[in-house]
């Protein structure tokens, strides 16, 4: 299983790091539910967009505020919004992306 990871750490089995954007693979079901619960993993498992995501959030906050719309729907609004506070934490896209999940709801 492959997921998303939101929060930088550091694996106490294997020692890697795990940077933001980066990918966890596991198998152990247990080990991924504590790191989801605990903040450091994406609930859901990775999907293939995912670097889709990433690279429109490596854009500039006037580019990703025409490029983010209510259009792309709920559900992926909130993966942005878990990646842009995971990462570049940056005020004025936050603050975007919070008022499109508001008009989706």
């Amino acid at each position: 299983m492959e997921f998303k990871v939101i929060k930088q750490f550091k694996d106490k089995f294997s020692k890697a790091i795990y940077p933001v954007n980066s990918v966890y693979q596991t198998e152990d079901v247990e080990r991924a539910k504590f790191l989801q619960e605990n903040g450091y993993l994406y609930a859901e498992k990775q999907e293939s967009n995912s670097t889709d995501e990433k690279n429109l959030l490596d854009e500039s906050v006037e580019k990703i505020k025409k490029s983010v719309t209510a259009e792309l729907g709920k559900e992926k609004l909130e993966i942005l919004l878990k990646l842009e506070k995971g990462s570049k934490d940056r005020k004025g896209v936050i603050e975007h992306i919070e008022e499109l999940l508001q008009e989706v709801e």
